[in-house]
């Protein structure tokens, strides 16, 4: 147990210097020192930057984004899913890191067929050719975390089989303990992070890519999607056969149609464009404003087109959720944008809990103002509502709100959605098919039932109140009265101060010790006294080595510091 705990150690060690040198070879040498992890680095510090890039450093060749998603795309799948997360995060990142981030592609080689065998055995305890009576070897798609095969099953149903690459899991784990790590020390020592809020941003991620990891969870939001739509003749989800799926593989049932990218394919292959833009609309709406549940990546790689113009919908491992009191916001905003209402729109932000204290609204309502009157007098086909709320996010975040990652996973998907439907109808109004979804909304929130049951609850939350304030009360009375009420202050910004000081003083006392040895050494060797070595006192020459190595390592940690 101890070895297998040192040799994992070992390996989390070996990998934080390769992040490192990474990071440093693309010019992040100033946040590697920052955080104090300058120690870490292999990579010659003196190695002329000729020798990877001509005569230019990376600073000097590309932008700080170009080289951030270059760090992402060397360090592998864990970090181009990182940097595909935060591309969904304006309110964590700056857009033209977004922009830069969006190049991010998830496309590896795939593994052996001899490991997917493997894995297989290993998750359902039997031989493929047991389970299936075909199985492709060739993927047909392949990812940083899985790979996909077609094959058959014994009653010749066609399947599609999803096959998680061997020891991801352990790959992902070791990087999030780093990501952490380095977030956690960024926040520690670079003051000026706390805008970005980098621990906030790997725990999100950490969430989101162990989701991913379990394809059962995948297996329940295809089952859950599968029931929503169950009477739906307009769209189509696949089944899954939980009989051959597990935590490491996900069997379900293959949608044979054209991919939604293309609408002159489309046309050829006897499709109605403006059909299928229309139900594509009507389905992602009614999963945002009636289900509360909806398809985080709709990209035309998980969209087909079957036969009689049905959608399916395909691929769902990233999933948004929205509660019934989002959903009315949402309806609210979107009617306060359609009617300009500046104030009320602001108060709907407000009531979310996106706007910050340190948010002024007076300058919220005119930034408002000044992008949706540009809208006036648009029909409501001219509006790309994708884009609208998008930018409302977009506004919001540059106010210092706080936008929920689902709202943010909606914006973006909502934008895919209707581009893809514009592509297949350039008439297409999103808006107008959000209405009847809006007013049915909003009507239930004025009925008499939703009252009473709100009116139930508030007066369940009243009650426990009542009964708990008194007791509470009670407990900081008594810590008043025995002197014992703690009140805890976090000092802010003052973390590169303090480890300055902690440097200093440390080079300060090596060199006072420094100095001693020498003195030392010097009274030593005057006063002539055993035992010798080459006819000098011995204890003067070992005081006289130690000054030695103190000295040359005191300039060395000067010298690299960059500072004399």
């Amino acid at each position: 147990m101890h070895l297998t705990r040192l040799n994992q150690t070992y390996k989390n060690f070996q990998r934080m210097q390769t992040i490192l040198n990474v990071m440093f070879k693309h010019g992040f040498g100033h946040f590697i020192e920052r955080v104090n992890l300058q120690g870490l680095i292999t990579y010659s510090r003196f190695s002329p930057w000729k020798l990877r890039s001509g005569s230019m450093s990376p600073q000097e060749q590309f932008s700080f984004s170009e080289r951030f998603r270059m760090v992402l795309e060397e360090l592998g799948p864990t970090f181009i899913k990182f940097g595909q997360i935060l591309s969904s995060r304006p309110d964590f990142v700056p857009a033209e890191m977004i922009e830069e981030l969006k190049k991010l592609q998830d496309t590896v080689p795939p593994f052996s067929y001899e490991e997917v065998e493997k894995q297989i055995r290993a998750e359902f305890e039997a031989p493929l050719s047991e389970l299936f009576s075909f199985f492709d070897p060739v993927p047909f798609a392949a990812a940083s975390i899985a790979q996909v095969h077609q094959a058959r099953l014994d009653d010749g149903l066609e399947v599609v089989v999803k096959v998680q690459r061997p020891r991801i899991d352990l790959v992902i784990e070791t990087d999030l303990n780093i990501l952490m790590n380095l977030a956690m020390l960024t926040e520690r020592y670079i003051a000026e992070s706390e805008t970005y809020r980098p621990v906030a941003i790997v725990e999100e991620f950490a969430r989101s890519i162990k989701r991913e990891l379990d394809f059962n969870l995948e297996a329940t939001n295809t089952t859950r999607f599968f029931h929503n739509f169950s009477d739906d003749e307009t769209v189509r989800i696949p089944m899954v056969y939980w009989g051959m799926t597990s935590k490491k593989v996900l069997t379900m049932e293959m949608l044979s149609g054209t991919r939604l990218h293309d609408s002159r394919e489309l046309t050829e292959h006897g499709f109605d464009c403006k059909v299928l833009a229309h139900r594509l609309g009507e389905a992602f709406l009614k999963q945002v404003l009636e289900q509360g549940f909806f398809h985080a990546d709709p990209h035309p790689g998980n969209l087909m087109a079957l036969d009689n113009n049905v959608i399916g919908f395909i691929d769902f491992g990233m999933i948004g959720r929205l509660d019934e009191e989002t959903k009315g916001y949402l309806a609210d905003s979107v009617m306060s944008l359609l009617q300009r209402d500046y104030n009320r729109l602001t108060d709907t932000f407000t009531q979310m809990g996106f706007l910050s204290e340190d948010t002024d609204l007076k300058l919220f309502r005119e930034d408002l103002m000044d992008f949706i009157d540009p809208y006036y007098g648009r029909s409501l086909k001219n509006i790309e509502i994708g884009a609208v709320i998008s930018k409302a996010i977009e506004i919001a975040v540059k106010h210092k709100a706080h936008v929920p990652a689902d709202l943010m996973l909606l914006g973006k998907a909502l934008l895919t959605i209707e581009g893809i439907g514009r592509q297949l109808d350039q008439d297409l109004d999103l808006v107008e098919l959000g209405l009847p979804f809006s007013m049915r909304i909003m009507k239930n929130r004025l009925s008499p039932a939703r009252f009473a049951r709100e009116a139930y609850q508030i007066i369940q939350e009243s009650g426990e109140l009542i009964r708990i304030l008194p007791k509470q009360l009670k407990v900081i009375f008594n810590k008043l009265e025995k002197d014992k009420l703690l009140i805890t202050f976090k000092h802010s910004g003052l973390e590169n101060f303090i480890r300055e000081i902690d440097r200093s003083s440390n080079r300060i006392t090596v060199g006072v010790i420094t100095s001693a040895l020498i003195l030392s050494s010097s009274l030593l060797i005057n006063a002539d006294k055993g035992p010798f070595m080459f006819n000098y006192p011995v204890f003067g020459l070992i005081g006289y080595s130690l000054a030695a190595l103190f000295g040359i390592w005191l300039i060395i940690s000067i010298i690299r510091s960059g500072r004399l």
